[in-house]
């Protein structure tokens, strides 16, 4: 609480003292709270119920009345006069409290060097990967906003980077994005690679990340008419230190995506499909399984070999518009594999997963700014997924049912 009233003070005095000397300066915000039912099934529940076996634990299902912290946020936007510089800033909820109330959304500084080129420099959004399906309820506990997991794979928003935007006509500009490589804390190892070697004679230790190249972004934004197609192409790759002789010392993450978005006077539709690599193990939202396997090859005890995990997803939504509302129809679809250690068939490492969402949205505009929006949304966990090298494992599945209630000023 200290915190939080510390940072808001300085933002106001910050205002209060640089308003006056600021060319144009506007203030912004959006408050988001949720109403819903949200249902697990057994199986889910009990992370995947083997075929034959019986699920350890019961079906849940809990109602929520959320304010979901990382929805709601405040934000100002600077431009000079002679429009050359920009800026914006934005704080938004951070989910926790206790210890953190609130985080950095967005803070970039945007330098034009002439009406078709500029440079952002700061926290952004990323240029992969960029477009996402309505579906907006259950963030709070589920982590089940705009179909991640469940179809959407971006490289994520709130990214520290430096990204040159370069407009070559009305129809055509291109976005280079140089990223921060590292996807945990410095020097922390990276997800299952936990111990993939020894020094000799030494004891053992954790690898650490070595990443001296940042990751690369690329995307081609094309206007068509009606149409909107966005190709676009990531990269990273991450490397450790403090590994065994022998030992795996480097993985590579990239990825593919192709989007398209169009709208035919009350008929809207969009999708995007996604192709990549070792995803979830570089920050990439809504890649969880994506990250690579690490075993050990020589039965030594210690991990120093990493498989690379495949994985293609697709979203799909068409809206059609009544008046005030909306009505959007969303399905989804996430496929990830990966045979952990070759050399052993069947072994607990294996897995190859493919989760469907499909669901109705409806956003409605109440008022100027301000919209409900009642939402069904089913998630399938794979009800025949290749699990710790068993087939046909039962991973069950998810529903929500609720409102969402947002005002944006």
């Amino acid at each position: 609480m200290k915190k939080f009233l510390i940072v808001a003070l300085s933002a106001l005095v910050f205002v209060c003292l640089a308003g006056p000397a600021m060319a144009k300066v506007q203030m912004g915000g959006m408050i988001t709270a949720d109403t819903y039912y949200w249902y697990q099934s057994d199986a889910n529940v009990s992370g995947g119920v083997a075929p034959g076996a019986l699920p350890t634990s019961g079906s849940l299902g809990t109602t929520n009345f959320n304010l979901t912290a990382p929805l709601n946020r405040l934000n100002a936007k600077y431009t000079s006069d002679d429009g050359m510089i920009g800026g914006f800033i934005e704080i938004r909820g951070g989910g926790d409290l206790a210890t953190s109330p609130f985080v950095w959304n967005y803070a970039y500084i945007d330098w034009r060097f002439n009406p078709n080129v500029y440079l952002r420099v700061g926290r952004q959004t990323q240029t992969f990967a960029i477009m996402a399906p309505q579906q907006m309820i259950g963030w709070a506990d589920q982590g089940h906003i705009v179909g991640l997991n469940f179809g959407d794979v971006h490289g994520g928003t709130a990214r520290d980077a430096i990204r040159l935007y370069w407009k070559f006509n009305d129809m055509v500009r291109m976005e280079i994005q140089a990223l921060d490589p590292d996807s945990d804390p410095t020097g922390a190892s990276n997800l299952n690679m936990v111990q993939p070697g020894i020094i000799p004679g030494s004891a053992p230790q954790n690898a650490t990340e070595d990443n001296a190249i940042p990751r690369f972004d690329l995307s081609l934004p094309i206007s068509v008419g009606n149409f909107k197609i966005e190709p676009s192409f990531t990269w990273v790759q991450t490397k450790f230190e403090n590994i065994g002789p022998g030992s795996d010392d480097s993985f590579d993450s990239y990825g593919l995506a192709l989007g398209v978005s169009a709208g035919f006077g009350p008929v809207i539709l969009g999708g995007e499909f996604t192709w990549g690599r070792n995803l979830g193990a570089a920050n990439y939202v809504g890649a969880g399984n994506w990250a690579p396997t690490a075993y050990d090859s020589n039965a030594d005890g210690f991990v120093d070999k990493i498989e690379d995990t495949d994985g293609y997803a697709w979203w799909f939504h068409l809206g059609v518009k009544l008046g005030p509302a909306t009505i959007y129809g969303i399905v989804g679809n996430n496929n990830t594999d990966n045979d952990g250690n070759p050399a052993v068939a069947n072994d607990p490492l294996e897995f190859d997963i493919s989760q469907w969402m499909y669901g109705v949205s409806v956003p409605i505009s109440v008022a100027k700014g301000f919209t409900i929006r009642p939402e069904f949304m089913y998630y399938d966990y794979d009800g025949s997924a290749e699990q710790g090298g068993v087939n046909g494992v039962d991973r069950g599945d998810q529903w929500l049912l609720g409102i969402q209630w947002q005002l944006v000023f």
